[in-house]
């Protein structure tokens, strides 16, 4: 994962993408990746989530913040949970949230603190059942 992501060895996607992209086909959800702040796009030149579909995505989620105060590898346990809401709903695209089943899809599950945040803000808006998927744990 430190390759892929710090060192931007996209290719590394490659070994994932067809299980992640099929298993999140066939759940028949509304699928919503976790986005980057900016700043972090910028840097890292990609999403590392969006890199692991194939499949079209619902990029209703974006960040509140321009650039990250901390990277979340480098937070441990007790920062991540207390951490506030960092996402926030396209405003735009807010009503197509309302009734859909939704998957989540983000790279790495820790404390599961990222995904709890953009699922809280799916079910406040009118989803009606959101679920999460990740590369690794």
């Amino acid at each position: 994962m430190h390759r892929y992501k710090f060192v931007g060895d996209y290719q590394l996607r490659n070994v994932f993408l067809e299980q992640m992209s099929n298993y999140a086909l066939a759940t028949k959800r509304l699928v919503v990746p976790i986005p980057l702040t900016p700043g972090t796009l910028q840097k890292r030149a990609f999403n590392q989530t969006l890199g692991l579909l194939s499949v079209p995505t619902f990029q209703c989620l974006e960040t509140k913040g321009l650039h990250k105060q901390t990277d979340q590898s480098k937070r441990g346990r007790e920062q991540r949970k207390a951490m506030k809401q960092p996402f926030k709903l396209v405003a735009e695209l807010a009503d197509q949230v309302v009734g859909q089943d939704v998957l989540i899809v983000d790279d790495v599950y820790t404390t599961g603190t990222t995904i709890r945040f953009a699922a809280q803000l799916l079910v406040e808006s009118g989803a009606k059942s959101v679920r999460g998927l990740t590369l690794a744990r």
